[in-house]
């Protein structure tokens, strides 16, 4: 086939809270929102 010269775009906006484990991990949550520029800054407390 042919090479397109398009932009490429990742398949998943946020790969790592993909699981059912890293989504309930108040860490993960805090790791990507920081790795993201906190776009994901929903953090779910633990009190």
């Amino acid at each position: 086939g042919t090479i397109d010269r398009e932009t490429f775009e990742p398949a998943m906006e946020n790969f790592y809270m993909t699981d059912t484990i890293s989504r309930a991990s108040i860490t993960m949550s805090e790791c990507t929102a920081t790795a993201n520029g906190d776009r994901f800054a929903e953090v779910v407390s633990d009190d």
